[in-house]
């Protein structure tokens, strides 16, 4: 039985409370795609949308949450196309029971395909690791440092689990920082961080009158978690091979990071069960790290390797774990992932031709 929601003041309880909190997608003629909540604001929630063409201002957005669907009906009050950051107010809200319809696969004991998950980690470990005082990660840091400074002079690496106000707004953007001139916004590639924003930065934290540009990339953790960035300011101009530069020290910076060993992955190779373009299932012993880190409604982050030559790192909420005989089987949602990544999903499911199944879906089961 469905419930229709117009009353303001409960539509927005409901987009506080579920939406950035759950995974949302957005209803589309093209199919349905995971968006990125950036922020909830008085005039409406911030969102990054699909780079797609709409015919109208309405949107439709869904989630799921205790076994409901609930699809929020929105209206476009502003944005910008070329970022494709959309401001929403919400009118409507429909609840009703969910009804999964997706494609899906099950790979039985024994199948030909050498399907797995492995180097698993709980997202939250990841900044708790950079807590730690780790000499050979500080070797890291002060060797590339001298080479930063060597090269650009005015260069900073910035390593910490809490997130300052450049690397939240490159996060929620999904871009580096690239101003090859603060006095010409023009100057700005359309890919980067929109000026607009960046000089809402320069509000809280002033630069120096000598800068007039400055080159920020963040190092992520394959490619989800934040876990600093690389900054250059200049006295002069800075271009493009000034930002390539420094994106392959970045590059270099955070997999020396990785190969310390600071982040503790399981390591196991875990069989997966099912798998379509919303979920997985998969197949973990019960070890110490098990029990202490993969527990229901954990972010996790692991790579699933679909053949001997692909292999692509995944997010997802851990939504069920249920004991088998003797390992645990983990359901996972698929949490906004990088497109990119889900795209070579979409292209193996496609390759293994799934059968359109029909039924109940349950927020924390993934069959």
């Amino acid at each position: 039985m469905e419930k229709e929601l117009t009353d303001p003041e409960s539509i927005n309880k409901v987009v506080n409370s579920l939406f950035g909190i759950v995974p949302v997608s957005i209803l589309t003629d093209h199919g349905e795609f995971p968006i990125k909540i950036i922020a909830l604001r008085p005039q409406g929630l911030v969102v990054r949308s699909p780079k797609i063409a709409f015919n109208t201002r309405e949107r439709k957005l869904s989630i799921v949450h205790n076994n409901h669907l609930i699809i929020g009906e929105f209206l476009f009050v502003g944005g910008d196309e070329v970022s494709g950051v959309e401001v929403l107010k919400p009118y409507r809200m429909i609840i009703g029971p969910a009804v999964r319809r997706n494609e899906r696969i099950s790979l039985p004991d024994g199948s030909i395909d050498s399907v797995f998950v492995t180097n698993i980690i709980n997202q939250s470990d990841v900044l708790k690791a950079l807590k730690f005082d780790d000499k050979n990660m500080e070797s890291i840091l002060q060797t590339n440092l001298v080479k930063l400074k060597k090269t650009f002079g005015n260069g900073y690496i910035y390593l910490s689990d809490k997130m300052d106000n450049r690397l939240r707004l490159m996060m929620s953007f999904d871009r580096p920082i690239f101003i090859p001139d603060r006095n010409d916004k023009d100057s700005i590639p359309n890919d980067m961080i929109p000026y607009e924003e960046y000089l809402q930065i320069l509000k809280i934290a002033k630069l120096q009158d000598k800068f007039i540009s400055e080159i920020t990339i963040p190092m992520k953790y394959k490619g989800y978690v934040p876990l600093g960035y690389i900054q250059v300011f200049g006295e002069n101009c800075l271009d493009t091979k000034s930002f390539n530069e420094i994106n392959i020290l970045a590059t270099s910076v955070k997999k020396e990071i990785i190969q310390t060993g600071i982040f503790q992955e399981s390591k196991e190779i875990c069989e997966v069960s099912d798998l379509n373009s919303h979920g997985i299932s998969f197949l973990h012993s019960p070890t110490r790290m098990m029990n202490r880190s993969f527990t229901n409604g954990a972010t996790v982050i692991f790579d699933l390797q679909f053949s001997q030559n692909m292999r692509n790192s995944y997010r997802a909420v851990i939504k069920n774990i249920k004991s088998t005989e003797k390992l645990f089987r983990l359901g996972c949602e698929f949490y906004p992932s990088r497109v990119d990544e889900m795209k070579s999903l979409e292209s193996y499911l496609a390759s293994k031709s799934p059968q359109t199944e029909t039924e109940p879906a349950e927020e924390n089961e993934q069959d």
